[in-house]
C-alpha cells in the first residue's frame, strides 16, 4: 500500500500504459467511492472481476442510486460511456476532408505519437506518411 501525504493507495497496478490504477482512500473515506456516488464517475465494470466482492457490490450500488437520483453527471439526461467519448475524440481528433486519407475513409487520425492514419471499412488502421 502506497501513502502519500495522508493519502492510501492500497492494491495498486500498473494499466498497460504504465499508469497506476486503484482506490484512494483519504483517512477511512473511500474517494473513489465517494465520486461514483456523487455522480462524478462510472463504475468501471469492464475490470469489476479485479475488485472484492464487497468493493464490486458498494460501487455498483453507488452508481445505481446516483443514476436514480440524477446527481452530476446523470442529471445532463444522456451520460456518454467514457470509452464511447474516447473512441469519438480519437476519430475527430485529425478528422479532415475524405480527400485526405487514400483508402477514402472521412476519418484522418492523429496518433499518440504524431503519426496520422485513416480507418479502412473493416476497422483496420491504414498509416499515411506526412
Amino acid at each position: 500500500m502506497a501513502r502519500i501525504a495522508g493519502v492510501n493507495i492500497p492494491d495498486n497496478k500498473l494499466d498497460r500504459y504504465g499508469r497506476t490504477v486503484s482506490r484512494v482512500i483519504v483517512g477511512s473515506t473511500d474517494a473513489s467511492l465517494e465520486m461514483i456516488k456523487a455522480g462524478m464517475a462510472w463504475h468501471f465494470k469492464k475490470y469489476q472481476h479485479e475488485q472484492s466482492l464487497e468493493d464490486r457490490l458498494s460501487y455498483n450500488a453507488a452508481e445505481v442510486e446516483a443514476r436514480k437520483v440524477k446527481v452530476g453527471l446523470w442529471s445532463i439526461g444522456v451520460a456518454k460511456r467514457p470509452e464511447d467519448f474516447r473512441s469519438e475524440s480519437k476519430s475527430m481528433s485529425g478528422a479532415q476532408n475524405s480527400s485526405d486519407c487514400p483508402c477514402g475513409s472521412t476519418d484522418l487520425c492523429a496518433g499518440p505519437r504524431g503519426g496520422h492514419y485513416c480507418l479502412n471499412p473493416n476497422g483496420k488502421k491504414k498509416y499515411i506518411a506526412q
